[in-house]
């Protein structure tokens, strides 16, 4: 296609192979270059820095955005003489809990960085709305100049990635993010939207992409971590999502952030309509990134009449593994439709006397019980139907 004349969503690339401070450094430099100049950060701006802090995990499982790219960020807004705060609200513990864990807490205080917990909920008004006409964000996360979103490639098995848009979502306090998914009724599409209205409504000045080293499988909390080797960046996050989908082989009509992100205008994820400042695509791709399953069931093979003839019995659903279980409730605390408790377990698989069950006719398939296991005693399977059909 000829791109000559159109308006390009720019997206920088770098092989990076290791998190090395000169090379984070100087890719991020160059990053905030991009940043147009009626948006640049001037001296005294509040800056909120988002990372992916979804649980205070260690930095080599991959779970949070790495410490280094989290620092160096912030080294660089302090040199543009900004006040800094890093702040997210985790599925579980605390953004200072995640710091801490990751070790940047004190590098953060010695810096002159607030750490901000979000904790208390507050209903924002959206203009002219995709789809919901009020938010519930953290009151934490507002009132900033701007926010630098610094997102982790992960695998997600309802989204199918968690990238920069999703990366969002931190800023709803952890108790009502599980609500939004009964709000959603577990559908990809509409999920995707509501993380399309909270980016826009915050509107990130800058969107980083941490896949130097990124996660597959069962992710987003208990995946394999997948070394990648690169880092993107872009003033657009829908372009961002739309690039590093395509190069772990998550094609652009299965991404519902850049394909609804650019349906609704919040950006431009039309591959070409992109430009990748560095090597190209085909040189960035990996061609055996594990992903959770080919695409939302929505974005599949099956037409909508025969969805509406089988309903939920095409979704894919949660098995446990009550051998790696340890019985901690963190899934049942965190189930949005109640649909999960402890039962005798007559067998006594792994010593205990009850295991967690499931009732298949609450459950919404939403998979946040997935998310906050600590033991990655959850995934996902087709069901019996699904794999008839879908194969």
């Amino acid at each position: 296609m000829d791109t000559e004349g159109l308006n390009l969503s720019q997206v920088l690339a770098r092989k990076i192979p290791e998190y090395r401070e000169p090379e984070i450094h100087a890719f991020l430099e160059s990053a905030f270059a991009l940043i147009p100049h009626e948006r640049k950060i001037k001296p005294g701006d509040r800056v909120l820095v988002k990372p992916n802090f979804l649980w205070p995990k260690p930095v080599e499982t991959a779970v949070t955005t790495h410490p280094l790219v989290i620092m160096e960020t912030c080294k660089i807004l302090n040199d543009l003489g900004a006040k800094i705060f890093i702040g997210d609200s985790p599925s579980r513990g605390s953004a200072m809990m995640a710091a801490k864990k990751i070790g940047i807490e004190e590098p953060a205080r010695k810096l002159g960085v607030t750490i901000v917990n979000f904790t208390k909920p507050v209903t924002v008004e959206v203009k002219n709305p995709i789809r919901f006409r009020r938010l519930d964000l953290a009151r934490e996360s507002l009132g900033f100049n701007h926010v630098i979103n610094l997102a982790k490639l992960k695998t997600h098995d309802l989204m199918v990635l968690t990238l920069a848009v999703k990366n969002m979502f931190g800023c709803v306090v952890g108790g009502r993010k599980p609500l939004y998914h009964l709000e959603t009724e577990h559908s990809p599409r509409a999920f995707a939207e509501l993380h399309l209205e909270i980016y826009r409504y915050f509107s990130p000045t800058l969107s980083v992409m941490d896949a130097v080293v990124a996660m597959e499988g069962n992710g987003p909390n208990s995946g394999d971590p997948k070394k990648l080797g690169v880092m993107l960046a872009s003033p657009d996050a829908v372009a961002l999502d739309s690039v590093a989908g395509a190069m772990v082989g998550f094609p652009f009509e299965y991404n519902l952030h850049a394909l609804l992100g650019t349906e609704h205008k919040v950006g431009n994820g039309n591959p070409a309509q992109i430009k990748i400042l560095g090597p190209l695509l085909e040189e960035l791709k990996c061609r055996d990134f594990k992903l959770p399953h080919a695409g939302p069931p929505e974005s599949g093979r099956i037409t909508p009449v025969v969805k509406w003839i089988v309903g939920d019995g095409i979704a894919r659903r949660p098995v446990f593994d009550h051998v790696k279980c340890t019985r901690c409730a963190a899934c049942i605390d965190t189930c949005p439709a109640k649909c999960l408790s402890f039962a005798p377990d007559r067998k006594k698989i792994a010593g205990f006397n009850e295991q967690v069950a499931i009732d298949r006719n609450k459950c919404i398939h939403c998979f946040c019980c997935q998310e906050v296991c600590p033991e990655g005693a959850i995934a996902s399977r087709k069901s019996w139907l699904a794999r008839k059909l879908l194969g």
